[in-house]
């Protein structure tokens, strides 16, 4: 009974510092979901700002003016997940990158989990590359993505370029959110001049082509927020759910060691009445002699 009791005593020990592992990583998961929320107030910011700037120069462009149609295949610019402890998180996002991949596209795949998936599932993306682990690697994965496209496009391998990155809903579920990328429909951006007109110092079309790329990098710096948030929630929700798990578990080992610990007891108390009995009966025996 004694050795019952101390194993079930080392189960507790060993599933307590797994809840002290849990513990962190919930910790970090939700710290990280709560400053991307504080970033990604800057990035919208810095979006509107970008599109205003377009606004005014486009209305520099001659009325006809639009971006020249290109040859080429659709990139799909796919988010997944870097780390593991997310659910199904990446096949979520390769099964909504299915039907891009079935019609032709080139999948442009970032995540090590999600690269791992698809390489199982018989997926040959065109470019594979990390997902941020850093709140602040962010933007530096947006600007490896956008100098990746910028490349494609210089080759003319592309025409349409969509981005499909998970989203932390309101509700805390996490969905998959498309975005259309290129072709880039200017006449949205178009808008009456009002007052003067503003002072500038290049061509309005390379004025126009510059605060372009300065949009698909806003757009693609959100992607990677979005994502790297998603991952977290996803991990922050399968640690809280670990987190369960153990607290249920440790309560089921309390109660079998408060069980071994009172079942020990009275085996050592019946050793004792035993031992005492005999002793009892010895002394009798002695003294009938």
């Amino acid at each position: 009974m004694t050795g019952r009791l101390a194993t079930i005593e080392q189960h507790i020990s060993g599933i307590s510092q797994l809840g002290t592992v849990v513990g962190a990583m919930r910790g970090v998961a939700a710290a990280r979901v709560q400053q991307t929320r504080h970033v990604m107030d800057g990035v919208r910011a810095w979006t509107a700002i970008i599109e205003n700037a377009l606004a005014d120069a486009v209305a520099l462009l001659p009325p006809d003016a639009g971006q020249p149609r290109r040859r080429g295949r659709e990139v799909l610019v796919l988010f997944t997940a870097e780390h593991g402890f997310v659910g199904a998180l990446p096949e979520r996002m390769l099964s909504a990158a299915a039907p891009d991949r079935a019609a032709g596209a080139l999948i442009y795949c970032l995540g090590a989990r999600g690269a791992a998936l698809a390489d199982a599932e018989g997926w040959k993306p065109s470019w594979t590359g990390p997902m941020a682990t850093q709140l602040g690697a962010t933007t530096t994965i947006a600007s490896r993505v956008a100098e990746t496209l910028y490349e494609t496009f210089q080759r003319g391998a592309a025409t349409r370029v969509e981005v499909l990155f998970p989203l932390v809903a309101p509700d805390g579920r996490v969905t998959a959110e498309r975005q259309l990328l290129l072709p880039l429909d200017l006449s949205r951006f178009r808008r009456p001049m009002g007052g003067e007109r503003p002072l500038t110092y290049l061509p309005p079309a390379r004025l126009v082509e510059l605060l372009v790329g300065e949009y698909f990098l806003a757009v693609l710096a959100r992607a990677a927020l979005e994502a790297f948030a998603a991952e977290n929630a996803e991990r922050l929700r399968t640690m809280q759910s670990a987190r369960s798990n153990i607290e249920h578990r440790l309560e089921d080992l309390h109660r079998d060691e408060n069980r071994a610990r009172q079942d020990s007891i009275t085996e050592e108390l019946l050793d004792v009445i035993s031992g005492s009995a005999a002793v009892a009966e010895f002394g009798h025996g002695q003294g009938g002699g």
